[in-house]
């Protein structure tokens, strides 16, 4: 199972919707995605309630129990978990980056959005962050999930693989 969390200090930044995206994106390819919610906004949830569809599955739950939804969502063999994260919260971001094998900071270029990134993008033990700045949504997928479907338009270099 891999983990990809999106984490952002700042609000606004299209984590949510890049969460879903990414999920729905995964999950028509094939995988069996979990994407799960502990913004307390709930914002992907209230989305999941209004679809038709029932993947990917979501669960919302509190960033304490993070750990917990993990070992359960492997246990019943998801292949990949997202989890969209509520922003403004560095212990939380932290407890994500943790338990994530990649960390996705969605921003602007702008230097205000850049500054709020702030101690995550600095941590010395992230080694499995990369930031995202308005790019196609398939084409990241492409890039993290290499048996993901890629654009025929798309020009890029191969996927890089899990390590």
């Amino acid at each position: 199972m891999k983990t990809l969390s999106l984490i952002a200090q700042k609000g606004g930044t299209g984590k949510t919707t890049l969460s879903i995206h990414l999920a729905v994106r995964a999950s028509l390819d094939g995988i069996k995605v979990l994407l799960l919610d502990v913004d307390p906004q709930a914002s992907a949830t209230a989305w999941w309630r209004r679809r038709s569809e029932s993947i990917p599955a979501l669960v919302q739950a509190d960033w304490q129990d993070l750990a917990d939804k993990l070992d359960t969502a492997r246990r019943h063999d998801y292949g990949l978990v997202v989890i969209d994260t509520a922003p403004h919260s560095s212990e939380e971001a932290r407890t994500c980056a943790g338990l994530s094998d990649r960390v996705c900071i969605p921003t602007r270029p702008a230097i205000l959005d850049l500054d709020a990134i702030g101690a995550i993008a600095r941590a010395d033990q992230l080694s499995n962050l990369f930031l995202v700045n308005e790019i196609d949504q398939l084409e990241m997928l492409a890039r993290i999930l290499p048996t993901a479907s890629t654009p025929k338009r798309s020009l890029r270099a191969p996927a890089p693989a899990w390590t």
